[in-house]
């Protein structure tokens, strides 16, 4: 599970569809075939949302998550070919960029190229 850094050219389409109002650039793909939900509610001034992007454009996101209702902290998940899932990392106050994760079958498709 090699992760690589994106430019935001790279990363345009899917910060639109995930994280538009994301300014940084801090910005990385990993391809894994499992992916586990952690660190979902705020706690110690960090927290990391989820959000997800198909292929025929549909999107959706994780709802506001707390210690005492959260259901997918902790849950994995099947990576699906057709569906980038986007982390949006807050760590101590600070944020740490967007993490892409894709099905390693969408290397070619979905990225042009590493990043320069």
């Amino acid at each position: 599970m090699t992760t690589t850094k994106l430019t935001r050219k790279q990363a345009k389409p899917l910060l639109a569809a995930t994280f538009p109002e994301y300014n940084g650039r801090t910005l990385a793909v990993e391809f894994r075939e499992r992916l586990t939900f952690y660190q979902t509610y705020w706690d110690g001034g960090s927290k990391n949302e989820y959000a997800f992007v198909r292929a025929d454009g549909a999107k959706a996101s994780l709802p506001s998550q707390n210690p005492f209702t959260t259901v997918v902290e902790g849950r994995q998940i099947d990576m699906q070919a057709d569906v980038i899932v986007a982390m949006h990392t807050i760590f101590c106050g600070h944020d740490c960029g967007v993490t892409f994760y894709a099905h390693p079958s969408n290397f070619p498709k979905w990225i042009e190229g590493p990043a320069t």
